[in-house]
């Protein structure tokens, strides 16, 4: 029986409904507030100043949201060195510690009146996230200190200077200024004018983070040059009424004398709509890119997706849930976008008065749409070089594991139970069901997987890493994220899910749904769904076999009516790391990444039997 044209669009809407997810937060909800800032640190939300909407008094109270349990807390802190009460300031987390504020609008405290006038500031604070004190930066001016400024952007760069761009002064008109503050030596090290205007109703100013070339294979070339650290990055819309959208990159002068380096902009295709006071992100090899977009027939929030690989952009397909309400906010934590807002509301009205809602939060879930990051390298590739020589080393073995097909590997149990947090436990159980010599049982482990399985679960134990070539095998790296699953071992589990995502194709999806079902993943699972629905969908469509049918899925995985970022693996082959190339190709490897060792042991009858 075959689905009708209705029945396809129909499961297609169901598997987008899966990826968005909208939860109400308890506790001390904040006020809707108007140019507060929002930042993300840990399992936090750092909500601090704005505007009550409701009565207009400015504030500088602190709300922080425990993410796991969307609980909200209002925070009392000490008033001494405390910042004045302020709205459209930014607050840049520095060190997983720290909240640098600086600017934003407050009231000129020097006049005497009752209602003080409205005044830019340009003063900075540090607030220590763990001991919730005001750290007192004594900052003495220089010709580098920045004029005051409100609506401006700022982001962390190089990882302890603090870069401060463009925004409003008291009577709004631009600062076309660039100034950095060291977070080291407490000064403001650099100024210098701007050639145009940013600020944050239209631009978002962001730094990617160091390549990491201690993975497994060789990383992709970013659009940026590669051979030294990363840049900061502006992205800006501006014009609404004839829009403009620009990236452009520099790297900030390091000493007063340098001149400021030109802006390169960079050619985007598929380029999103314009989007009013965005938030941006950077997750793995993505810029995420969400903000209000108002035309004559639509209000809506929404998250686009900019691959720094291929500099092309993708909207993210979040169903019909954030459709209704006002969403205004977005937030980046770990594998999830969160937004808030609130479902009742109304985002046109709400915009008008720059309001935003805590009541409310949208998860999205960005492993389900294509977006995904590796796990940062524990070590270089000589100490895993040395680990696999290591199992290979016959001489420091005290332990013979067999596996299910007969065969044998020699290793060392103190090795085991230091990366293996369950393999005492497992051990002294078998011992303790098996019969036999104690002696001998001390020396020898049974474990239900073929060699292949085991050699690669061991590889991985040794080193720390996916970092040979069997261990990129589909069916292998199935079976890892399973014993990943059962043996609780978190960080294989990262490691082998961002490799399934990497390999998820036609021929490989049915196989990554099944193993991600079993494991929990529920990012993986949804993106090789959906997958597969849409194979089914051509299908449903194709009215020749075999060739219009490769060429139609990879279209319409690539989009269900343009770019999506939801099925971007077929995208990606071109631009894929070589390692990784004839794996999406369906071609096997003949050679080894590392020195391995050789492991093909004669086939004995098994000595080891449990009862």
């Amino acid at each position: 029986m075959s689905y009708s044209e209705h029945d396809l669009d129909a499961e297609r809407q169901s598997i987008a409904d899966l990826t968005t997810t909208i939860k109400s937060t308890k506790g001390d909800t904040p006020p809707p507030l108007v140019g507060a800032s929002t930042t993300a640190v840990g399992d936090y939300v750092y909500v601090f100043g704005g505007r009550v909407a409701s009565t207009n008094i400015m504030e500088n109270h602190l709300y922080i949201l425990h993410i796991p349990t969307l609980m909200w807390l209002k925070h009392d802190l000490p008033s001494e060195s405390e910042p004045s009460p302020r709205y459209f300031h930014t607050a840049t987390a520095y060190k997983n510690r720290y909240l640098i504020i600086f600017g934003g609008m407050s009231h000129d405290l020097s006049q005497t009146t009752d209602h003080p006038p409205l005044c830019a500031m340009d003063d900075i604070y540090m607030l220590d996230l763990e001991l919730f004190v005001w750290i007192p930066l004594a900052v003495s001016s220089s010709l580098y200190s920045p004029q005051a400024r409100y609506a401006h952007i700022a982001t962390l760069w190089n990882n302890d200077k603090l870069v401060v761009m463009g925004g409003q002064n008291t009577l709004n008109h631009h600062v076309n200024e660039m100034n950095i503050f060291d977070l080291v030596s407490h000064q403001w090290t650099y100024g210098s004018t701007l050639e145009g205007p940013f600020d944050a109703y239209r631009a978002v100013l962001f730094s990617p983070s160091q390549r990491d070339d201690t993975l497994y294979g060789k990383a992709p070339t970013p659009f940026w040059n590669d051979s030294q650290s990363p840049p900061a990055c502006i992205y800006a819309n501006y014009n609404f009424c004839n829009l403009c959208r620009d990236l452009q990159t520099f790297w900030p002068p390091t000493e007063p004398t340098q001149d400021l380096p030109n802006l390169d902009s960079y050619e985007m295709e598929n380029l999103p709509p314009g989007l009013r006071f965005p938030s941006g992100y950077i997750k793995g090899d993505y810029f995420i890119f969400s903000g209000t977009h108002l035309s004559s027939s639509e209000v809506s929030f929404q998250i686009w997706a900019l691959n720094l690989i291929t500099s092309t952009w993708s909207r993210m397909d979040t169903g019909p849930l954030l459709t209704a309400g006002s969403w205004n906010r977005g937030i980046l934590h770990h594998k999830n976008y969160y937004i808030f807002g609130n479902k009742e509301r109304d985002m046109k009205e709400d915009y008008s008065y720059r309001i935003v809602s805590f009541e409310n939060i949208a998860t999205v879930e960005l492993e389900a749409l294509g977006v995904y990051s590796s796990l940062p390298s524990t070590c270089s590739i000589e100490v895993q070089k040395l680990g696999l020589q290591l199992l290979d080393n016959r001489a420091l073995s005290d332990l013979t594991i067999w596996t299910s097909d007969n065969k044998f590997i020699h290793v060392n149990s103190d090795i085991l139970a230091k990366k293996w947090p369950t393999f005492a436990q497992l051990f002294d159980y078998q011992i303790s069901q098996s019969k036999g010599p104690y002696d001998t049982l001390r020396k020898q482990m049974l474990m239900q997987e073929t060699y292949a399985v085991t050699l690669a679960f061991l590889q991985y134990l040794y080193t720390d890493h996916l970092n040979t070539v069997q261990q990129h095998e589909p069916h292998i790296l199935a079976r890892l994220l399973v014993l990943s699953d059962i043996y609780h071992l978190k960080r294989l589990k990262g490691l082998v899910t961002f490799e399934l995502h990497q390999l998820l194709t036609l021929s490989t999806a049915s196989l990554v749904y099944e193993t991600a079902t079993l494991s929990l993943e529920s990012g993986l699972q949804i993106r090789a769904l959906r997958l597969m629905i849409n194979a089914k969908r051509v299908l449903n469509r194709a009215s020749s076999p075999p060739p219009l049918f490769r060429h139609s899925v990879r279209e319409e995985c690539i989009s269900p009516g343009g770019s999506s970022v939801s099925d971007a693996s077929s995208q990606s082959m071109a631009s894929s790391p070589p390692s990784m190339r004839s794996f999406l190709s369906g071609h096997s490897y003949k050679q080894k990444l590392f020195v391995e060792g050789n492991h093909s042991f004669p086939t004995l009858n098994h000595p080891f039997i449990l009862h």
